[in-house]
């Protein structure tokens, strides 16, 4: 009798909460790797914002149902298609930015510009968490905002993934960084990870505060902003003559007067991860390996600072009740990270 190799993933058949969160069984062979892409048995999955979005439905753009969530995972390769470079062969450690399979699965498909090799020092925690918010962080700092040594940042919304990155990338680039959160716990990690003042974005007075630290600059050079509909008109207000202000996240439309970007001539600008170009992509991975391979010779690049810093939430489980409770639930404070260890096909 035929045997068919099955791996469990996680489902959604209908947008919706965190219920819709189901675990199935699919037919390892409908994974087959085509020309450029590699099959990953996954050992963590990170988890993004974007995802509890696009699984209730409020997303612009949506999949088709059924499908699996995610684009982050960290793994081993376990088979590569036509036309894959040497770097992916199988065996080796890798992580994702994008999937075509989901990732919250035990076996995943992957493009191979989507994938890349994760250092040896790195743990599969880690690299999971590396995908999304760490090109996410590069491109806002480096491709969008023009990022520079020398010149002060404001990371508006510290605390989560991105901002955390932010903070690290920015420390190291040689800029001087201020970054805001609205828990000691937010402030406390976003200095751990580089950042030379916090503020509560909470207090009144918290704009005040940063005009005072940057007025021997003019102004704030380039700002990460995670909230633009609540922000976007402080964010002017800080910036210095010709200042930049990259939008990461915003949840709301605003009544926003331009005029305030006019006499500075203020840039605004949006970060779209998917516009990312493969050679973009490559550039970042490098870097980000480059830093990652520092360890202690860099400010916080050390693998065994977690990198993000702090990702509280770990799941493991053979059943996919904890991990369907788990994925619904939003850390401020890193990343959201799922384990595969427990139920991986071995």
């Amino acid at each position: 009798a035929d045997h068919t190799e099955m791996y469990n993933c996680i489902r959604v058949s209908q947008f919706g909460p965190s219920s819709v969160l189901q675990m199935a069984s699919a037919d390892v062979s409908s994974l087959s790797p085509g020309p450029g892409q590699v099959l990953i048995k996954a050992l963590a999955a990170g988890v993004n914002p974007v995802e509890t979005y696009i699984r209730s439905g409020q997303y612009a753009t949506l999949p088709k149902l059924p499908y699996t969530p995610g684009s982050d995972c960290a793994g081993e390769v376990v088979a590569v298609g036509k036309d894959v470079p040497k770097r992916l062969k199988t065996g080796e450690r890798v992580y994702t930015m994008g999937t075509v399979s989901g990732s919250y699965a035990q076996l995943v498909l992957a493009s191979q510009s989507n994938t890349f090799r994760l250092p040896d020092n790195v743990s599969w925690l880690e690299g999971a968490c590396l995908g999304v918010p760490a090109f996410t962080a590069l491109r806002a700092l480096r491709t969008c905002g023009g990022a520079r040594a020398g010149q002060t940042v404001l990371i508006h919304g510290a605390s989560g993934a991105v901002g955390l990155l932010c903070c690290q990338l920015a420390a190291n680039l040689g800029m001087r960084v201020l970054a805001t959160a609205g828990s000691p716990e937010g402030r406390q990690l976003a200095l751990d990870c580089g950042a030379n003042m916090a503020f509560d974005h909470h207090d009144p007075d918290y704009a005040d505060a940063i005009a005072v630290e940057t007025a021997d600059t003019d102004g704030v050079h380039l700002t990460v902003e995670m909230l633009a509909n609540v922000n976007l008109a402080t964010d002017c207000r800080l910036a210095s003559p010709s200042g930049r202000i990259v939008i990461v996240g915003n949840r709301g439309s605003l009544n926003f007067n331009p005029r305030l970007t006019m006499s500075k001539e203020v840039s605004v600008t949006g970060v779209f991860l998917r516009r990312s170009t493969d050679v973009e992509l490559a550039e970042y991975a490098k870097l980000i390996s480059e830093m990652l391979k520092a360890g202690s010779s860099g400010p916080q690049w050390t693998a065994s600072s977690t990198w993000p810093r702090r990702a509280p939430l770990t799941i493991s489980s053979s059943t996919g009740r904890p991990v369907s409770a788990g994925l619904c639930l939003k850390s401020t404070n890193g990343s959201a990270r799922l384990t595969n260890n427990r139920f991986i096909m071995r």
